[in-house]
């Protein structure tokens, strides 16, 4: 109980409830400017800093760059949005046809402008995979 109520005590003292709260704005208005760059990028659900952004194959019927569970041949796109993002210094879960958004809770606007920019690199490969 001593550990919990010491995460508690710093999650006040940092104010870490607020900047997620603000951060979590940000982050959306982000995305959506993004999403004017990229057609490949589908629905984007978060809950706070907690988020999962949808990597689309065809534009019109919402299809995933790479259907769940797929394996092989079906992941190569998604292996090499992956790969990108990784290469800029990027460490996040990139599986199928979503790349999960999971910051710490201690991130300002800068750092999460910086690790958008990666991911808008990346999402240019999918954008060039993508069916209108």
């Amino acid at each position: 109980m001593a550990a919990a109520l010491a995460v508690i005590n710093i999650y006040e003292s940092d104010n870490l409830l607020e900047n997620t709260r603000k951060m979590s704005v940000y982050l959306e208005s982000r995305i959506e400017e993004m999403r004017k760059k990229h057609p490949s990028m589908g629905t984007f659900r978060n809950t706070g800093l907690l988020g999962c952004l949808d990597v689309l194959k065809n534009k019109t019927t919402g299809e995933l760059i790479a259907p769940y569970n797929a394996a092989g041949d079906d992941l190569k796109v998604t292996n090499l949005i992956a790969a990108k993002v990784r290469a800029l210094g990027l460490y996040t879960f990139v599986r199928w046809g979503y790349i999960f958004i999971a910051p710490p809770l201690i991130i300002n606007e800068a750092q999460i402008d910086e690790g958008l920019a990666i991911i808008s690199q990346a999402l240019s490969i999918a954008d060039e995979h993508l069916i209108q």
